[in-house]
């Protein structure tokens, strides 16, 4: 079991909550923050409510998420989806905190604890459409590894566009966060 708090050097990450909501709705109602995620256009309260509802009721389990917290108030959250050997990890941030490595932080703080807290956990993956820059430097802070490049109908508006996929592995973890 991973644990539902998580405290890093600037940020907590637990749980969703119901009091979340006006802070989902500010940051996922930017129209930046939405552009490479399949998320509804515009994002509406309707949409934070239902997102907030879909992770606040669930067991915390093998599909998990945390809410990002930086100074009280949530900027974004981290998801990982857990499978016998490996796991997909998801992740966003508020436009106004990009390029100060929070996201890069948090990701590391939930890679760390899944393959400290999954022995069998042998990989962890994630995806990000090609032209999402910002993304595709969080993976390679992690240490992730390109995999696959796939040309799709991306499900941010159908747009036909390079889907990159990347992977860490527990030994490559290992040997490069000790």
């Amino acid at each position: 079991m991973l644990p539902t708090r998580i405290e890093t050097q600037r940020l907590l990450l637990r749980p969703l909550e119901t009091v979340d909501l006006d802070d989902v709705l500010e940051y996922a109602g930017d129209p930046s923050w939405g552009r490479f995620l399949p998320v509804p256009k515009p994002y509406t309260r309707k949409d934070a409510e239902a997102f907030i509802a879909l992770w606040t009721n669930r067991e915390w389990g093998d599909n998990l998420c945390w809410a990002m917290v930086k100074d009280r108030k949530v900027v974004g959250g981290v998801d990982l989806r857990m499978g016998p050997t490996e796991a997909s990890l998801g992740y966003s941030l508020a436009r106004p905190l990009w390029g100060q490595g929070l996201a890069a932080e948090a990701c590391a703080a939930v890679v760390a604890h899944a393959f400290q807290g999954r022995p069998q956990l042998d990989s962890i993956n994630a995806r990000a459409d090609a032209r999402n820059w910002a993304s595709l430097r969080v993976m390679e802070k992690l240490g992730m590894q390109l995999v696959e490049t796939l040309r799709a109908n991306l499900p941010t508006g159908g747009d036909l566009a390079e889907d990159h996929r990347y992977r860490v592995t527990r030994a490559t973890w290992e040997a490069t966060h000790g």
